[in-house]
């Protein structure tokens, strides 16, 4: 009878140990997708909560500029200079536009009968193609024929054209922008 009882302990604690080796590795997947499920749970309730919350919204806003109707395009006669250090064997020719403010158009004389400051758009407009004549001669040949060309271009092009109308207008405040953006369609270098 001892040795009955010894092999039905035996045999308990064989089954005892295969259950245990079983349990132990699905007890610790319950584990594991619980914490899972419950992380979910809980980031799903803090969203939900920041999102009813009033004034809790997060919004990202991306900078903008004023839109195409609150803008005005002031198409520049195309733009010939002499490449400088060339000896006037080489030139570039530029085609550019100059967007301003329906504002700014008004005054200048471009847009809707506006009386500008210095005898209209057409005036405007032809020192503003002067100015950048005269920027377009700063350019050496090495960087017109650069990968950044239109880059460059078209922040001088923007500072050079505030330059000019700050002088036109000196009533504006310094800080005033002018130029909106500055549109290079072509550029020509010969």
């Amino acid at each position: 009878m001892a040795d009955e009882q010894t092999a039905t302990k035996d045999a308990s604690k064989a089954t005892a140990k295969k259950a245990g080796g079983i349990i132990g590795p699905a007890l610790a997947v319950v584990v594991i997708l619980g914490i899972g499920v419950g992380l979910g749970i809980y980031t799903a309730g803090l969203l939900h909560t920041v999102q009813e919350a009033p004034g809790a919204k997060v919004e990202v806003k991306k900078e903008t500029g004023p839109t195409l109707d609150a803008l005005h395009e002031i198409a520049l006669p195309d733009l010939i200079s002499n490449v400088r250090n060339q000896q006037g064997r080489r030139y570039i020719k530029a085609t550019c536009a100059i967007w301003v403010s329906k504002e700014d158009a008004k005054k200048m004389g471009f847009s809707g009968g506006g009386e500008g400051n210095k005898g209209g758009g057409s005036e405007v407009k032809r020192i503003m193609q002067m100015s950048l004549e005269e920027h377009l001669k700063n350019y050496d040949l090495d960087e017109l024929t650069g990968p950044n060309i239109y880059i460059q271009l078209k922040k001088g092009f923007q500072d050079q054209i505030e330059k000019t109308l700050h002088d036109l207008y000196p009533d504006y405040p310094a800080d005033h922008r002018f130029v909106d953006k500055v549109v290079l369609t072509n550029l020509l270098v010969q």
